[in-house]
């Protein structure tokens, strides 16, 4: 005699085609699906004869899992101090799931999976309470976690077009402090270097910088100002950073004094050309008239040469004095490039980061402050808004974790 089919749960998902935990949250009350799919399930159930009550519906019930996506670049960046700073936040969120009483199943999430809306196997193999985004998740991969209608939850990062709970640092107000402190330290030129076009991260930053300039009544400089990256990739990053300094004549003063030394000997020795062809022009007047016009258009040139240098000059006078940056991986790649135009150039600005990294904080490393991130606060933020209830609305709920502005042991510059 053939054995009978078993009717679990998944009989009752693969009738209705919806998911797993679908079913669970409708047939445990739990909020995440409409009263329309809980009826459903409920009818579904009856149908082929499934008892809630029985082993698996006990599973479902007593399930406490979090499920936690992390993209795989998230925690594999090339620079070890990025790596750390996201491993630290995954477990002291993974403690704060546990310290409610939950378990932490963390999948990662690879590059093709992520380009191609693949949701990993535990989503529909495991049962889970909701869904912890970690980190920064492409806007087309959050969109397919959040249609699924599973409780969600952001970490770190969000899309204003994309309504629900997100646990983030509170980085508007950090960008103001540090541009304050900026500010009363006597800087009037002060730049910004973010990528607001990636993350709503660098976007609440920049709205920082605004802000505390716009209070103090200071000018911002669109030319001091670099807003876009083209990705998170650190060398491309270095290189851009580079570009924005020449854009703005960064180390072109050195460039220009020493052009100028060199003008100063080529126009002496046309002085003596000069002295000599003289006594031609007293035998030729029609030479004479030659030089003379060849004259004037050398000295009009070096008019010219003087007139660009001054500009240059007057250009070097205006740069910023200081720079704030949306993090400290951006602004140690600023002191990087600094430091390669020369002792001089890197000690015309100071610099001003966010996330405490551990090496922007080390004696040295030219980062003059830091905000740093309650990386801590923002795991725990994330769980209860979770556990609360606020996961399964898709409303635009934010839990601003606050950091703390913190000076640095800074050493020299140069």
């Amino acid at each position: 005699m053939a054995r009978p089919k078993k009717i679990s749960m998944q009989t009752v998902a693969d009738r209705l085609g919806i998911s797993k935990n679908a079913v669970s949250l409708a047939l445990s009350g739990k909020k995440g699906v409409s009263e329309e799919v809980r009826r459903s399930v409920l009818a579904a159930a009856k149908e082929v004869g499934y008892d809630p009550s029985g082993a698996d519906g006990r599973a479902g019930r007593a399930s406490r899992n979090v499920l936690v996506l992390v993209p795989e670049r998230v925690v594999s960046y090339a620079d070890d101090e990025h790596f750390r700073f996201f491993h630290d936040m995954l477990w002291s969120l993974e403690e704060s799931i546990r310290a409610k009483g939950c378990n932490a199943v963390i999948a990662r999430i690879d590059r093709e999976m992520e380009e191609g809306l693949i949701l990993p196997g535990v989503f529909e193999d495991v049962e889970h309470i909701g869904v912890i985004l970690f980190g920064i998740v492409a806007k087309p991969y959050a969109r397919k976690v959040w249609e699924s209608g599973v409780p969600l939850v952001m970490l770190d990062s969000y899309y204003r077009d994309l309504p629900c709970a997100a646990a983030v640092s509170a980085n508007t107000e950090g960008a103001e402090a540090a541009v304050r402190w900026l500010i009363g330290r006597g800087h009037r030129q002060i730049g910004f270097i973010g990528p607001a076009n990636l993350t709503t991260s660098h976007e609440e930053r920049w709205f920082g910088y605004w802000r505390a300039m716009r209070e103090a009544g200071l000018p911002i400089d669109q030319r001091h100002t670099l807003l876009e990256a083209s990705d998170f990739d650190m060398d491309e990053n270095e290189r851009e950073i580079g570009e924005f300094l020449a854009r703005m004549g960064f180390g072109a003063s050195s460039g220009a004094k020493a052009d100028s030394g060199a003008e100063a000997v080529k126009r002496k020795g046309r002085g003596r050309m000069a002295g000599s062809e003289a006594e031609e022009i007293e035998r030729d007047e029609d030479a004479a008239a030659n030089e003379a016009k060849t004259a004037e258009r050398k000295a009009g040139a070096a008019e010219g040469e003087a007139e660009a240098i001054e500009r240059k000059a007057e250009a070097a006078e205006l740069l910023p004095t200081a720079f704030f940056c949306g993090n400290d991986r951006l602004a140690l790649l600023l002191i990087r490039r600094l430091r390669a135009l020369g002792g001089s150039a890197a000690e015309q600005a100071e610099v001003v980061g966010f996330d405490g990294l551990e090496q922007a904080s080390e004696a040295g490393s030219g980062v003059s402050a830091t905000v740093r991130v309650d990386k801590r606060g923002m795991g725990e933020a994330a769980v209860e808004l979770l556990l609360g209830g606020y996961g399964s609305r898709r409303e635009a709920v934010r839990w601003a974790a606050a950091g703390s502005f913190e000076q640095t042991p800074k050493g020299s510059l140069g």
